[in-house]
């Protein structure tokens, strides 16, 4: 019997040890960064009792600024779509070495964040994820903005100072959607995926 992989949003202020651990041990092996806290929701697939993937995603509370906007100079003057923080979630903490685990997570975000009154998708990508993201076919907008090293924390400055550097970008939540939606329609049919999310 095949065990399908199952996607839930996780919202606390502290959240469950394994969700932590898997954050951590991934970020550790990839990119050599240290832990630092999880923003409220996380989204997180599980394949059984094993964690293989997750999302973090941060939402605007009274225009309080994204972690982004401290990392980097950001032009609100030149930015490649508008830039209103009610309109826009952060994402982060994208972690899984599963094809398609990523691209459920993704589109499982983008709804999440379409559904929470939101048309936007801020976050940061290295090349070889932004050629992953070419290759579902999903639109990265880059934000024009220099990194302020000051400003970046210290548990995660490996990510930012080893070559090469990130770069800034916007998404279009329902282009996000568009481009996967029979990808995922046809995984959930097939027995392979459940979401489940309020």
């Amino acid at each position: 019997m095949k065990i399908p992989i199952t996607i839930y949003l996780e919202e606390s202020k502290k959240h469950s040890p394994e969700v932590e651990e898997f954050v951590v041990s991934s970020l550790k092996r990839w990119y050599n960064c240290g832990p630092i806290p999880l923003p409220h929701s996380v989204l997180v697939a599980k394949h059984g009792a094993e964690i293989v993937g997750t999302v973090a995603l941060s939402f605007s509370q009274g225009n309080e600024i994204f972690s982004l906007e401290k990392i980097y100079k950001f032009d609100y003057n030149n930015m490649p779509l508008p830039f209103v923080r009610d309109n826009i979630v952060q994402f982060s903490r994208w972690v899984t070495g599963q094809q398609n685990v990523s691209q459920a997570l993704l589109f499982t975000s983008a709804l999440i964040g379409i559904k929470r009154g939101c048309e936007y998708g801020l976050g940061e990508v290295k090349p070889k994820i932004r050629d992953r993201f070419a290759e579902i076919g999903i639109d990265l907008y880059f934000i024009p903005a220099d990194i302020c090293p000051e400003n970046i924390p210290l548990a995660i400055k490996p990510y930012y100072l080893i070559p090469p550097p990130p770069l800034p970008c916007m998404t279009d939540l329902r282009q996000e959607v568009e481009c996967l939606k029979d990808l995922i329609s046809s995984t959930i049919a097939e027995g392979n995926l459940i979401i489940n999310f309020p």
